[in-house]
């Protein structure tokens, strides 16, 4: 079965947003099932994952975490799982070694938003750009990194190699030489 008029899709919201504690995760779990087990278009997953991202709880976590891998959607997953917060992460770490591509950054973008404050969190993130090519992108999360560690000689090696990368030649010899004064045996800073 699909969602081929949307006034379902609004009583079923309005179900998620009217529920009381019991009645939600029993709706959670419907969804959930269907989500793994229904043989629905992904256009009427995506509505059952939105809905989870209203109502869902831990019930949900298992069926979420099976959409990260799925092009079409693992950014509604990701934003849903994102919403629930406890016991999410598990799921997306699972995911980050299967994911591929945008979705593999979509993952490691939520475990960064779940960890904000943890500066490796903010590294993966940065290099995978970087890989990708994001050079902004790349940046920001390392710039974001040395924010939170300003000690961390690896964040400005790999700030530096970003900068490099993204036609910033003096800027990158700056963080280079901030990432050595740190760092005088840091190995990779000896390649360059």
């Amino acid at each position: 079965a699909d969602f081929k008029d949307y006034k379902a899709g609004y009583v079923l919201h309005g179900l998620c947003l009217t529920a009381n504690d019991e009645q939600r995760r029993t709706l959670a779990e419907a969804m959930a099932s269907q989500l793994k087990a229904g043989p629905h278009s992904p256009a009427t997953k995506r509505i059952l994952i939105r809905q989870l991202q209203v109502a869902g709880g831990k019930e949900s976590i298992a069926a979420l975490g099976e959409c990260l891998t799925d092009h079409e959607l693992c950014d509604s997953a990701v934003q849903a799982l994102l919403a629930i917060r406890e016991g999410v992460v598990e799921p997306l770490r699972k995911a980050l070694t299967t994911a591929s591509g945008r979705n593999q950054v979509a993952v490691i973008q939520a475990l960064g938003e779940l960890n904000d404050q943890e500066p490796v969190s903010h590294m993966a993130l940065g290099n995978v750009l970087l890989w990708r090519r994001d050079h902004a992108g790349a940046l920001a999360e390392f710039r974001r990194m040395i924010e939170l560690n300003p000690n961390f000689a690896q964040g400005y090696g790999a700030m530096g190699l970003a900068q490099m990368y993204a036609g910033e030649p003096a800027e990158a010899l700056k963080s280079i030489a901030i990432a050595m004064r740190l760092d005088p045996l840091y190995p990779s800073m000896l390649l360059h």
